[in-house]
């Protein structure tokens, strides 16, 4: 009796456990839903001051003032400038094949007086400090260039042919080649033009009466002589073309990964910059008199 009593005071073992038991969970539960809670929260870190030199040399109108905003005018007319020289290759090359047919323009070799002498090592390992420089150096040669073989081609386009075995309709093909390539040169000095007056560049001035190699090209030829000089002239101004294209499109300072092309004709340049500073070997008599013993 005084058992049960005790057990209904105290109560028993039984009931405690369940009791401790219906405890723990509220308290289980409530640990989840914080942790939950803190989990599903975003923490805002307090924003950390950065000290960059950076920062502090960082202009007032960067935001205004486009990156490389004085040297972006120049760009676009040096990017206008090769894709025109880029179609004229293609338009060139064409044409030449139509012309031409079977025969190729490697047949001929020879370097006569009255072809253009262009210096393009001199050109290509000039120092420039920015697009500016680059584009007030380079523009005047090309235009220079252009100018000498569009009086070359107008020149082989009234040269007296005597004694001429080609058909009228290979006539006709040349001539209509002569014509095309001449356009295609004034559309060229046409860009550079409106390219150098938007950029506040002087047009250059040139004077055909400087041109003094043209003085040597014979005015009446027959036909292989005429064959062959054509081939040459060619020639030589479709090199003059992938030259300047290169020139152009490849630029030391150039930022980005170099592609293949430029870099054989970075190699190119570099060797004949090479041979150019190579001393003439004198030749060495190696006869011995004998009266010097």
């Amino acid at each position: 009796m005084l058992s049960v009593c005790m057990c209904l005071i105290t109560g028993c073992s039984s009931r405690r456990n369940q009791q401790s038991c219906f405890l723990r969970k509220p308290l289980v539960v409530i640990s989840l839903l914080v942790i939950i809670t803190m989990c599903l929260t975003v923490a805002e870190a307090a924003p950390r001051t950065e000290h960059r030199r950076r920062h502090h040399r960082r202009q007032a109108d960067l935001a205004i003032r486009p990156k490389d905003g004085p040297n972006k005018d120049y760009k676009t007319a040096t990017d206008t400038i090769f894709r025109r020289i880029k179609n004229n290759i293609r338009f060139y090359r064409d044409d030449l094949k139509y012309y031409l047919g079977f025969r190729e323009v490697r047949g001929a070799k020879g370097n006569p007086k009255w072809l253009p002498k262009i210096n393009f090592v001199a050109i290509h390992f000039h120092s420039f400090s920015n697009l500016r420089s680059r584009f007030l150096y380079l523009m005047p040669r090309l235009y220079k260039h252009a100018q000498e073989y569009r009086l070359l081609f107008e020149a082989l386009l009234n040269v007296n042919i005597s004694h001429s075995d080609d058909l009228f309709n290979q006539i006709n093909k040349r001539r209509e080649f002569l014509k095309s390539t001449i356009n295609r040169i004034d559309l060229l000095l046409t860009d550079m033009n409106d390219t150098m007056l938007a950029v506040n560049q002087t047009i250059p001035h040139f004077n055909q009466e400087s041109i003094s190699n043209l003085a040597k090209l014979n005015k009446n030829v027959s036909s292989s002589e005429q064959r062959l000089n054509d081939i040459i002239a060619f020639r030589a101004y479709g090199n003059l073309q992938n030259t300047w294209k290169l020139e152009l499109k490849c630029w030391k300072k150039r930022p980005g990964r170099k592609l293949k092309v430029c870099v054989n004709y970075e190699e190119q340049m570099a060797r004949r910059r090479l041979n150019m500073k190579m001393p003439v070997k004198r030749r060495v008599n190696s006869f011995r008199n004998p009266n010097d013993d």
